[in-house]
């Protein structure tokens, strides 16, 4: 049997690298522990690196720049009819914040949609009309492709990507939090809030209007004007037509002068104290802040409780909106709980001054 002469030596030369690796590793802190160690995402080398590229958080070490919370910041903004010049430093970081919660689970879901896809669809009409209303919101083509840069997106496929991952999130936990709404928790709600389901009290009229708020008119001018119509009415013309020709109320004159039926809340104070206040057919002069009007009660509806049979449809969807809304925030939250471990926020990023 031949001996090989070399193993000996290989022997040794293993054991020295052994021997180098644990020393460089465990005792002396050599230049391989410190590759390693800039190599590992969460050092401090790495966090700075990414802090300094403006990125505000890492979900499972994937990135959220700055850019993207400010644009989801300044989206919750628009709609609440503010704007991000008129935030305090201390308001903007809480922004900031509730946009990262909201982000947050938005990547958590993609994990879940990307191991649901099969149970999962988007029609490709629905996925083009969302695409359509998102580019609605800029005023051209250039502020779209710029706000899509500054939220890192690459172009109009990452955009069709995004939105299709949004949808694909809303049907998931649609399936995810689906309710049914028991007959006996509808019939329920009603008999505990029926005192909040009462129609108000409510008349059908028409009218003949002359405006004086403008000054064109005067006020005795335009009572004169009415009380001739009166008078043709009298003589047997036709209101509806004696509407087309004189009343300047553009949006009621097409109609023969109906105004259909209406509540005291829907009408400005002074008209409906004094429209609520006539009685009988006969045609009545009113005047309020606008002008005059020449108006005639057509029906009158007395206020009422409305039946569970009326309403119950209404409930039945308000009672699965609710439901949904609070299964969707608890399977969120469960969500948050679960994942929590691979969340950073980098808070000092958040500080910085708006990025768009």
């Amino acid at each position: 049997m031949k001996v090989d002469s070399g193993a000996p030596i290989r022997a040794v030369l293993y054991g020295l690298a052994l021997l180098y690796l644990f020393l460089d590793l465990f005792v002396f802190k050599g230049p391989l522990q410190g590759a390693l160690k800039d190599s590992d995402p969460r050092s401090e080398k790495a966090v700075a690196e990414v802090t300094a590229r403006g990125v505000a958080a890492r979900v499972y070490y994937q990135p959220i720049l700055l850019t993207q919370v400010d644009w989801a910041v300044r989206d919750r903004l628009w709609k609440q009819g503010r704007a991000a010049a008129e935030l305090t430093a201390d308001e903007l970081f809480l922004h900031r914040l509730a946009a990262l919660d909201r982000l947050f689970d938005e990547h958590f879901l993609r994990i879940k949609v990307r191991h649901n896809l099969a149970e999962i669809s988007v029609s490709p009409e629905k996925l083009a009309a969302e695409v359509r209303a998102f580019k609605a919101r800029f005023e051209n083509e250039q502020v779209l492709r710029e706000a899509l840069a500054a939220q890192g997106w690459q172009g109009e496929e990452e955009l069709i990507a995004r939105v299709r991952a949004k949808l694909e999130q809303e049907a998931y936990l649609e399936r995810y939090v689906a309710l049914e709404i028991p007959e006996s928790e509808i019939r329920s709600y009603y008999e505990e809030n029926r005192h909040h389901f009462t129609l108000p009290e409510r008349l059908r009229a028409r009218h003949v209007f002359i405006a004086t708020a403008s000054g064109e008119k005067s006020d005795a001018g335009a009572r004169q004007e009415l009380e001739e119509v009166r008078e043709l009415l009298r003589d047997g013309r036709d209101f509806a037509q004696l509407a087309e020709e004189f009343s300047e109320d553009a949006s009621s004159r097409q109609r023969g002068g109906d105004l259909g039926w209406m509540s005291r809340e829907r009408l400005p104070a002074d008209f409906a104290e004094s429209l609520f206040a006539l009685s009988g057919k006969e045609p009545s002069l009113v005047r309020t802040s606008l002008g005059w009007h020449l108006v005639e009660v057509l029906e009158r509806k007395p206020a009422r409780e409305r039946s569970f049979a009326e309403i119950r449809q209404e409930l039945q969807v308000a009672l699965a909106n609710r439901q949904r809304e609070n299964g969707v925030r608890e399977y969120l939250q469960n969500l948050r709980r679960r994942e929590g471990n691979h969340l950073e926020i980098f808070r000092d990023v958040l500080k910085r001054p708006w990025s768009l």
